[in-house]
């Protein structure tokens, strides 16, 4: 599963719009929509989100850093 799959099942579990988690997170809202559609537009690739990226995730999702890097 990805981090932006991640990120979208909470917000969908937790009913908290994209822009309520990116406010949660410290992340831009354009970010987040970038890790849920898995894809950089600008180069059509998926995207390796980093170390920091996994932890505003993490922190926005009230959850251990270590329970989502697995």
């Amino acid at each position: 599963m990805t981090l932006g799959e991640i990120i979208k099942a909470y917000r969908d579990e937790h009913s908290i719009s994209m822009a309520e988690f990116a406010k949660r997170s410290g992340m831009s809202k354009s970010y987040v929509a970038l890790l849920e559609k898995n894809m950089n537009p600008s180069t059509g690739k998926e995207i390796t989100p980093s170390i920091k990226s996994i932890q505003q995730a993490a922190i926005g999702m009230n959850m251990a850093f270590d329970a989502l890097f697995e």
